[in-house]
């Protein structure tokens, strides 16, 4: 099993009006640069995502376990889980290789209700939504 790497990229960055904070809910280790702390809204949007893809991995466990795409539901299905499984029949995945940057994308918008600079990092999935241009770096560990 690969050890886990600290997320140094997150303290490397240059300076900003903007404030970082992190929030944490189970596995989802967010951390998020807005124009005000917006922990508990992170919080919230957090467990309201993760609430929708828990709840259908209980209805359909092979969304969690599937390593390659699986069809949309006939059935109705929540948004994010959607996006999930559209993403992993684009990428010839199972859904379950989207759910970072699901989770930092619909963080990241609906943090947008408060803030209109927002960066969501999800063990290196990125939100980013900024009025201004900004650099940003990739780090690939080993990958040549």
């Amino acid at each position: 099993m690969k050890k886990y790497q600290e997320r140094f990229y997150r303290y490397q960055l240059a300076e900003s009006d903007l404030l970082s904070f992190q929030v944490k809910v189970k596995q989802t280790d967010l951390w998020i640069r807005a124009e005000r702390v917006l922990t508990r809204e992170a919080k919230d949007l957090i467990i309201t995502f993760r609430k929708h893809i828990e709840d259908f991995i209980r209805q359909q466990p092979a969304f969690l376990k599937s390593l390659a795409p699986i069809p949309l539901p006939v059935f109705t299905a929540p948004a994010i889980v959607r996006e999930m499984i559209v993403a992993g029949q684009k990428a010839g995945t199972g859904p379950m290789a989207a759910v970072a940057g699901a989770i930092a994308a619909r963080v990241g918008r609906g943090l947008m209700e408060y803030s209109s600079e927002v960066i969501v990092e999800n063990g290196g999935d990125c939100f980013i939504m900024m009025k201004r241009s900004i650099e940003v770096g990739i780090f690939a560990g080993n990958s040549p």
